[in-house]
């Protein structure tokens, strides 16, 4: 399996802060967000895509290590 900082939720990818991977987190899903913790530290959070959007990517710019981009 490719590691790529991102997390899969409701059949879409939504990144976590590149330092994170193979971390075991939680997610906190609301109507409109995803939070992704580890313990008790917010790590990063992201508007849901619309329930009709499959197979996308959410990646914040932060989440990535310096210098890189992310192609999905």
């Amino acid at each position: 399996m490719n590691k790529n900082a991102h997390v899969v939720w409701a059949k879409n990818f939504y990144s976590v802060p590149f330092s994170h991977i193979g971390s075991l987190v939680d997610l906190r899903v609301t109507d409109t967000m995803l939070e992704v913790y580890k313990a008790d530290e917010r790590l990063t959070s992201h508007l849901l895509l619309p329930a009709s959007t499959v197979n996308q990517f959410q990646t914040n710019d932060a989440d990535l290590p310096e210098g890189r981009s992310w192609q999905a």
